[in-house]
């Protein structure tokens, strides 16, 4: 194994100047999101107009070939990389993004990618991210320097690099065509859903002016109530624990942003945190049948808590919803997943690098209230209409996340020389 201060000639940082709130038109100047580094592919689209009284610092112009690494991100997503392909003018790297330069005597930048894309660079990646905030990490160039890597001679490199290029292409098409299927299936779940809790399952029922814009009409017998007034006030909306620290195998579940899925929320896939830690957040302690939504990252997540999560916990980037006995979970659930429901949350959401969604805003969303028997009805039709459909969508999403693990061990094999190029055809 050889460490990177050996093939790299130098690592240069970007610039975050402030920027406008769209991307760059024409022949304006930009700088690129982090979101535009993902898995080894690299989106120029994701990026920020710089301001015309703003001179770019052109020396940080992306060009096709540059190797970028993200030095700032989630835990998971930190030290995420990719090889420039096709890139518009006059777009520069930020702040939050490391320019590698190898010695291309000594190593090809296609390898290197695929390197630091294996389980090799991210297990090095992840343990050497630093920071406080559990959402945002950091890795510095010392650190890049300091990691090992697999290198044989340049005319394998190459092989492996163009090997790798070919099959990674063919799987990422392979997960586009599901990610098409699932936004169709979401689609028909949206409109299945949206109409149900806002229209009710009468379409003869009489209706009336909700005085909420975007809610619009609802039925007579229906109110508009803020979701603080739906949950149980000796168990009100909160976030969680702000430094969980480090996952301990005999801990407390812990529900952090990413969580809130029914497929993930269970005992066996959560982080946990010690017990001495917990003890200080019995405000924010879950019980079966309470709501979890995602308040941090990506926002409006939502799930309910199993039995089997009686006494987990949450991060400081999810939120407990406690609804009161007049209140059907159920139908609550599928009120907050609802496309008006998701806009109105989107609205209050706030920040650039980390999107946000404050309690107070959280707390004051509106929602439109039937009684609590036609509550139930509604979840009850949702509940067997929604189910095929969801089905299906977890199966697909199952698809991708094996084809996402099989992308992960071909690289790791390539370039650990497990699996040879030659070896495929």
């Amino acid at each position: 194994m050889t460490r990177l201060s050996r093939v790299l000639e130098r690592i240069e940082q970007g610039w975050s100047p402030q920027c406008l709130s769209r991307p760059a038109e024409g022949e304006e100047w930009g700088v690129i999101k982090l979101s535009a580094i993902r898995a080894g592919c690299f989106d120029h689209a994701e990026n920020k107009a710089l301001p015309e009284h703003e001179a770019p610092a052109t020396p940080l112009e992306i060009r096709s070939g540059d190797l970028l690494v993200t030095r700032a991100n989630t835990r998971e997503r930190v030290g995420d990389v990719c090889r420039v392909k096709v890139v518009r003018p006059h777009l520069m790297i930020s702040d939050l993004v490391f320019r590698l330069h190898c010695t291309e005597s000594v190593c090809v930048p296609e390898y290197l990618a695929m390197v630091l894309l294996s389980s090799i660079g991210r297990t090095q990646c992840r343990a050497d991210a630093q920071g406080s905030n559990a959402t945002m990490v950091k890795i510095s160039q010392r650190t890049i320097y300091s990691w090992h890597m697999p290198l044989p001679p340049l005319a394998e490199q190459r092989s492996i690099a163009r090997f790798l290029d070919r099959s990674i292409a063919t799987i990422d098409s392979a997960v586009a065509e599901h990610e098409r299927n699932l936004d169709l299936l979401a689609e028909r779940r949206r409109t299945l859903t949206s109409d149900a809790v806002t229209r009710g399952l009468d379409p003869a029922a009489p209706m009336r002016e909700s005085g909420v814009s975007w809610i619009g009409l609802i039925p007579v017998t229906w109110n508009v109530i803020d979701l603080r007034r739906l949950v149980d006030p000796s168990r009100p909306i909160t976030y969680g624990i702000v430094l969980p620290g480090e996952n301990v195998a005999d801990g407390v579940p812990i529900v952090k942003s990413g969580d809130c899925t029914q497929e993930r929320l269970t005992p066996e896939r959560l982080h946990r945190t010690t017990r001495a830690i917990e003890a200080s957040y019995g405000r924010s302690r879950l019980k079966g049948g309470d709501l979890v939504i995602s308040i941090r990252g990506t926002v409006g997540l939502v799930a309910q808590v199993p039995p089997s999560l009686e006494g987990a916990n949450l991060t400081q980037d999810a939120a407990r919803i406690a609804p009161t006995a007049k209140t059907d979970t159920g139908w609550l659930l599928h009120v907050l997943r609802s496309t008006p429901i998701q806009i109105e949350i989107a609205h209050r959401t706030v920040g650039a690098t980390v999107r946000g969604l404050n309690l107070r805003e959280l707390r004051r969303l509106v929602l439109p209230v039937p009684p609590k028997a036609e509550q139930r009805r509604i979840a009850a039709f949702l509940d067997e209409h929604a189910a095929p459909i969801d089905a299906a969508a977890e199966k697909t999403r199952r698809a991708i996340e094996l084809l996402h693990e099989y992308r992960q061990s071909l690289i790791t094999a390539a370039v650990t020389g497990r699996l040879r190029p030659e070896e495929t055809h």
